[in-house]
């Protein structure tokens, strides 16, 4: 009688538990990898933030490090026991942070470094880690821009890179929402023009352009609009100021973090992500599955998803009296933002969580059975 085959264990390793891109994707992915043949942990290796009780609230084993930097060797020496007394099969990087390579590499044969940003940072990691990048088996990136950065900039071999493209759990998505009530509770109108921003309140993110090209609406038409601001970060205060200065204090609220954003999704009529880099942008595929369109500049990974005139609009990057075009034509076309928003709850379909996490556990499933060859 053939002796069943253990799940395969593999441990993903992130710097921060706070709510952000990379960590949202490996929770989808520890829920999602199919059990038996998969056994998930996860390792944050700064201190304990949100995604850990989230984490553990799904049943997925957790272990926080509590570095308090990125080169706090004391305290990354815990990683180091941990790892080699758990014998991970594989393990799966979520950040370039170098004492968490080298340490995975001396504990495993098989390990992943997986490319969440653009990769322009990657000159710098060239000084640290050229030795250490020979070792790992394989690098995936979330876009084919990063992909070619990674390329350009670290001298990666090909053979040694994949992309896999980020998904969603569209299913989530797909909840009841009382729009009038919202509307009433935060005294906007119901002829109001909803506009959507979900992000981190950092530069990168450009919220400011956003602003800018929305006092340039205001100018141009009567309809009343209002943004909604989700999220947090170093620039709050200062877009603040801004939205003071160019007379838009009626027309945005800055709403914060909120738990389960994906409801609010559903009361956007346009959602906009005007970043400056951006290596792949999950949230326009949030909006996507809620039968929004968007509008977005045409930056890094962006274009591999959002077409352009199919599914919302591609902005010449940073310009934004386009940006203020564009917005105008789709609060002016209650047809052509159905168009939009119909188009691109199709063209989510192509990216579900489901095809991201088959595509990972055939190349697990790749690199162990070398391993083991």
């Amino acid at each position: 009688m053939t002796k069943p085959t253990r799940p395969r264990r593999i441990l993903h390793v992130l710097y921060s538990a706070r709510i952000a891109g990379a960590e949202e994707y490996v929770r989808m992915i520890t829920a999602a990898l199919d059990p038996a043949k998969f056994e998930s942990t996860v390792c944050f290796m700064h201190t304990h933030d949100t995604m850990v009780d989230t984490m553990r609230n799904a049943g997925v084993p957790v272990r926080v490090i509590g570095m308090k930097n990125g080169l706090d060797l004391v305290r990354s020496l815990r990683f180091l026991s941990f790892v080699l007394r758990e014998k991970f099969d594989l393990i799966h990087i979520h950040m370039p942070n170098v004492l968490a390579v080298t340490f995975s590499l001396m504990a495993c044969k098989t390990v992943i470094l997986h490319e969440h940003t653009i990769g322009a940072h990657a000159k710098r990691r060239k000084l640290l880690l050229p030795l250490l990048f020979k070792k790992i088996k394989k690098f995936v990136a979330v876009s084919h821009n990063t992909k070619n950065n990674l390329l350009r900039l670290q001298s990666i071999p090909e053979r040694k890179l994949t992309v896999i493209h980020n998904g969603i759990e569209i299913s989530r998505f797909q909840v009841s929402f009382d729009k009038e009530e919202f509307r009433r509770q935060h005294g906007i109108s119901p002829n109001t023009f909803i506009i959507g921003f979900v992000a981190r309140l950092e530069d990168e993110k450009g919220c400011d352009l956003l602003l800018t090209a929305l006092a340039k609406v205001k100018e141009k038409i009567n309809r009343d609009f209002h943004l909604l601001l989700f999220g947090q970060g170093s620039k709050e205060k200062e877009w603040k100021e801004l939205t003071a200065e160019l007379g838009l204090h009626e027309n945005v609220t800055f709403m914060g973090v909120l738990p389960d954003i994906t409801r609010y999704f559903n009361i956007f009529d346009l959602f906009v992500l005007p970043s400056r880099l951006e290596p792949f942008g999950l949230v326009i595929l949030e909006a996507m599955a809620c039968s929004v369109p968007s509008i977005a500049f045409e930056v890094g990974g962006i274009p591999e998803f959002l077409r352009h005139e199919q599914d919302g609009y591609l902005i010449p990057p940073f310009d934004t009296d386009i940006m203020a075009d564009r917005i105008i034509s789709l609060i002016n076309s209650n047809i052509l933002r159905n168009s939009l928003g119909t188009n691109a709850r199709k063209r989510v379909e192509d990216f579900s969580i489901r095809k991201t996490v088959r595509q990972l556990e055939s190349l697990y499933s790749e690199l162990l059975e070398a391993k083991h060859n």
